[in-house]
């Protein structure tokens, strides 16, 4: 799992997680919604990663929001999920994913 999602993280920082290397030279040269499609992935993957031990039952209010955080559009998904009703055991996976999507919403549309 990535330990930041931020554009500005990469742009600055030169010492990086080996899977996180190649997206340095990236954030250098994409802005706003190119840099949220290119950084999608890796919030998406590390999100199913962090839902695998759950029963699927419970997970209407993430599965909503896939396609979403998979197009880059973070502040709609961010607001989907801070509304969605999950239960309990999902809500420091909605934490997580809520702070991750702010962090790496490189977009005018924040909160």
């Amino acid at each position: 799992m990535f330990t930041n999602y931020s554009r500005s993280y990469f742009v600055s920082h030169r010492d990086f997680l080996p899977e996180e290397a190649a997206l340095a030279s990236v954030a250098a040269s994409l802005s706003g919604l190119d840099w949220n499609y290119t950084i999608a992935r890796h919030i998406d993957r590390d999100l199913h990663e962090r839902l695998l031990s759950f029963d699927a039952s419970l997970l209407s209010g993430f599965v909503i929001v896939l396609p979403l955080i998979s197009s880059g559009y973070f502040y709609t998904a961010r607001t989907i999920v801070t509304a969605a009703a999950i239960d309990e055991s999902l809500e420091e996976t909605r934490t997580w994913l809520v702070s991750a999507l702010a962090e790496a919403d490189d977009t005018e549309a924040t909160v």
